[in-house]
């Protein structure tokens, strides 16, 4: 095997991860921002709620944000396979144009059976792995753990899952540079200073840096 061979086989694969990359990123973001709105809309909750309450919504939506993005992950990686079932043999995305391999033509009626076969394996995999969280409880619990881990290491703060609240620290706050909005808490000296801190880090409200922002805290 060539080397020029092997580098193009390792793009391919290299390709190939990154819809499943992709779908399990968006997956749990989107769990984090639907959590985030149902704390706000239904349940009421902020970063000014009592504490240890926002923490635990904060754990408890990362790993469901976990367990979303791993069934993305796996739901996509099983796609990717259907769809290259059927061809005659794997040719590394960078050589299909250099010998000339022409796309097959795909007419209405192909499309569509491969549009209703997609759904089929997507509706197939999602039982299976409904079924494997719930018959395999201790997966389920190492997989969670991992997304809370991973989200701790790069930084991230449970209780910031929360919304904003606009009578204590937001959900931006960092508590060695951020204040708590209350009235008269800093003279125009000190409003300066803080106006310089909102251009450097943001606001802790909303984040914005921009200082004529409505929610100058």
């Amino acid at each position: 095997v060539s080397a020029e061979f092997a580098n193009n086989n390792i793009m391919a694969k290299s390709v190939e991860i990154i819809p499943s990359f992709v779908a399990g990123t968006f997956a749990f973001y989107s769990t984090l921002a639907m959590s985030t709105l149902l704390q706000n809309k239904v349940f009421r909750i902020s970063t000014g709620t009592l504490p240890p309450i926002p923490t635990m919504a904060g754990l408890a939506s990362v790993a469901a944000g976990g367990l979303v993005a791993h069934g993305s992950s796996v739901v996509m990686t099983s796609l990717q396979i259907q769809s290259n079932i059927g061809s005659t043999r794997h040719v590394p995305w960078r050589q299909k144009s250099s010998i000339g391999i022409a796309a097959p033509d795909i007419n209405i009626d192909q499309a569509v059976h491969r549009l209703q076969s997609g759904v089929q394996y997507m509706r197939r995999d999602l039982n299976n792995l409904v079924d494997t969280f719930t018959g395999n409880p201790v997966h389920a619990l190492r997989i969670a753990t991992l997304a809370l881990v991973t989200f701790k290491l790069l930084g991230g703060r449970f209780w910031a899952v929360s919304p904003s609240s606009y009578t204590n620290l937001g959900s931006f706050a960092r508590a060695s540079r951020s204040i708590p909005a209350r009235m008269g808490y800093a003279n125009p000296s000190q409003r300066k200073i803080i106006e310089a801190a909102g251009r450097k880090w943001g606001c802790h409200t909303c984040g914005s840096r921009m200082v004529l922002s409505r929610t100058r805290d």
